[in-house]
């Protein structure tokens, strides 16, 4: 068994559903989720973000939603990234995901850190 953290960073572009990590299946990974941080690029408006974490094979619902169009601060020196502690300490099996939505594209941008074993 081997323990690797990983880091990875991104803009969501557009206002669909976006696939931000999945748990590799090949080799056969688990994940926990360490942290995941989004900051709004906006200086004049708050923006607003959902979450999903997906079970292998599934699509984002209801059933396994996370955030509900939380509004995220403005990015006007006085706003801080929202800290989705939701997120934190969850486990992903291989082929699970988690996914973001942003209410307006261009405007959220995201962090995240996994620990995966293998």
């Amino acid at each position: 068994m081997a323990l690797v953290t990983t880091k990875s960073e991104g803009l969501l572009t557009t206002t669909a559903q976006s696939t931000i990590y999945a748990a590799p299946e090949s080799p056969a990974t688990r994940a926990r989720l360490m942290k995941l941080t989004v900051t709004n690029l906006d200086t004049a408006n708050a923006q607003a973000v959902s979450a999903w974490l997906v079970p292998s094979g599934g699509s984002a619902g209801n059933a396994n939603r996370l955030l509900v169009a939380v509004a995220v601060d403005r990015a006007d020196g006085q706003g801080l990234p929202l800290e989705v502690s939701a997120a934190q300490g969850h486990v992903l099996d291989p082929g699970d995901a988690i996914v973001l939505q942003a209410a307006n594209a261009n405007q959220l941008c995201w962090h995240l850190t996994v620990m995966q074993e293998t």
